[in-house]
């Protein structure tokens, strides 16, 4: 999968300020809202937190992959946050999250997006590309640490702190 595909810069945030599940949703509901004309922020909460109501998103070890359906698009999309300080999400290893991918497909959309679920989480579940988002200093950094080479990703961070 390309993930540039699915998330552009804009769409993701590093250093995101968030002290509870709720407000981290809102924050995502913004991040995913914010370059879609014929989608509220509103909807996009409304949809995010339908599908939490049947259990949490949270896949373990920090992470947790929020989803949800709504009117107003014609394909998939997503967005990155990386939280100042983890918030309790209700996952079964205990974990507070710090990281959050969310996936937002139209209302028509078969339940194919369940195997883009599997592969974010599949991503997400690689130590390097963990490391190398709990790492990102920028929203830049962490865009490239989630779409990129982790290698290449991580020396992009170097140089960004230089």
């Amino acid at each position: 999968m390309n993930f540039n595909q699915l998330i552009v810069p804009a769409r993701v945030l590093a250093n995101a300020k968030a002290d509870s599940r709720k407000r981290a949703l809102e924050v995502l509901s913004e991040l995913l809202s914010k370059d879609q004309p014929d989608l509220s922020q509103a909807e996009v909460m409304q949809g995010l937190v339908s599908r939490e109501r049947l259990g949490s998103t949270a896949i373990g070890g920090g992470i947790a992959v929020p989803h949800g359906r709504a009117a107003g698009i014609t394909q998939v999309i997503g967005a990155l946050i990386r939280l100042n300080e983890p918030v309790d999400y209700g996952a079964e290893d205990n974990v507070p999250v710090d990281l959050m991918f969310a996936i937002l497909v139209p209302l028509e959309c078969t339940d194919a997006h369940a195997q883009l679920v599997s592969q974010i989480t599949l991503r997400l579940s690689d130590p390097e590309v963990r490391r190398c988002l709990r790492g990102a200093k920028t929203s830049k950094a962490l865009y490239a640490c989630f779409t990129e080479d982790v290698n290449h990703a991580r020396d992009m961070q170097v140089g960004l702190r230089a």
